[in-house]
């Protein structure tokens, strides 16, 4: 894992020198492409390359989780899903829900409980009058720990500035930081205080031969970019060399 580190902490610096870069690859995180094409990363899976202009309060997923058990996501929809778009074959339920506050979907609440002693994430649902009707479904501490500790233990925070000259955009990488997973029980403050949270993404297919037919996106658990420095914290390379 150092070896990625050093590798990673390498090629940030070879680039760093190269100065303004004419865009390779334009459209959406234009910058980004650029930097991936341009760092030599066969090999290291242990960090994820991300990039500082502005830090917004744009939601970032950092990891799919199924329900314990599965086959309830099908039985929350039909239960307190919805239907959209006067498609009357198929609810949705496209919702983000969290521990601090409980969210509104038709007739019903929703809100998470990170619940210690049970050592799960449960999904309370009530109804308009805040009078429990279920509180079953949810993810074991097990389940959400097996998935947080696979996501990269690293981020590379590549910061840049960018110009444009004849309608051609060019970047300077001109600094990075290192950030390592913080524990996972700092998941689990995030989760109770609200900072992050779990969105439900099942939707329908719109366009297509399978228009109107399911489209299960999973479960993804969300935390703004300016967040991010609460679940990780800086890597000082040099202290492990």
């Amino acid at each position: 894992m150092l070896e990625d580190l050093k590798k990673f902490e390498k090629e940030i610096t070879r680039i760093k020198h190269e100065g303004y870069i004419k865009e390779l690859k334009g459209g959406k995180n234009g910058a980004l492409k650029t930097l991936n094409l341009m760092l030599d990363l066969e090999g290291v899976k242990s960090v994820t390359v991300l990039l500082k202009k502005d830090f917004t309060r744009k939601y970032m997923a950092l990891f799919n989780a199924k329900l314990d058990n599965p086959r309830d996501i099908k039985r929350l929809c039909s239960t307190y899903g919805y239907f959209e778009n006067n498609c009357k074959k198929n609810k949705v339920l496209k919702i983000s829900v969290q521990a601090n506050s409980s969210v509104l979907v038709g007739r019903f609440l929703f809100k998470l409980v990170v619940d210690d002693e049970k050592e799960r994430v449960i999904l309370n649902i009530y109804d308009s009058s805040f009078n429990l009707i279920e509180s079953k479904t949810g993810w074991s501490y097990k389940n959400l720990k097996e998935k947080y500790y696979k996501k990269s233990k690293y981020i590379g925070l590549v910061k840049y500035w960018e110009q444009e000259s004849g309608n051609i955009k060019y970047y300077r990488y001109y600094d990075y930081v290192l950030w390592e997973l913080k524990p996972f029980e700092e998941f689990l403050k995030l989760l109770k205080d609200g900072t992050i949270r779990a969105t439900f993404g099942v939707d329908i297919i719109k366009t297509g031969e399978k228009m109107g037919k399911i489209n299960d996106r999973g479960i993804s658990f969300e935390i703004q970019e300016l967040d991010l420095e609460k679940l990780y914290e800086v890597k000082k390379l040099k202290d492990q060399m």
